[in-house]
């Protein structure tokens, strides 16, 4: 490092000049805890989910509406009551648009029949191997396919 020439155009030497930072340090901390304390974290947003007040109310649903949907792991099943088993369609995580369609084409079917989709209530029956992701994904569905009722139950 190069040396800094104190001497001035007189010869005498002057004093070197020196800056005490600490009132810097103390306002660089000042302003750190202003902006730590004054800033709002993000806030964790959760799904709304309405559960009624009594559990052991039980509801009227009709059997031409009602679709059962079996999650588990790697595939779901969707499960029309009044179809029977072999009516009902399997899908993998993957193909969730195609389950979306099928559950369209039920939707068009009951406003059909009926000149309205008020009948359409779907059960989603996770197993014990579905993820809650998966779950999550199942609810995005039914805003998706605007299914007005739909409920979430334990396996059989």
């Amino acid at each position: 490092m190069a040396a800094i020439d104190t001497t001035t155009a007189t010869g005498k030497a002057r004093r070197p000049l020196r800056v005490d930072l600490t009132p810097m340090v103390d306002l660089g901390f000042l302003l750190i805890t202003f902006f730590i304390f004054t800033n709002t974290l993000a806030e964790p947003t959760a799904m709304k989910l309405a559960l009624p007040a009594d559990s052991t109310d039980s509801m009227q649903v009709a059997k031409s509406g009602a679709i059962t949907l079996r999650a588990s792991q790697h595939q779901l099943q969707l499960i029309p009551a009044d179809g029977g088993p072999a009516a009902a369609r399997s899908y993998t995580w993957q193909q969730l648009p195609a389950m979306r369609q099928r559950l369209l084409q039920l939707r068009q079917q009951l406003q059909q029949q009926f000149g309205t989709d008020d009948k359409l209530f779907v059960l989603i029956q996770p197993d014990a191997t579905a993820h809650y992701g998966q779950v999550v994904s199942l609810f995005d569905e039914m805003l998706i396919c605007q299914v007005r009722r739909y409920s979430l139950v334990d396996a059989e």
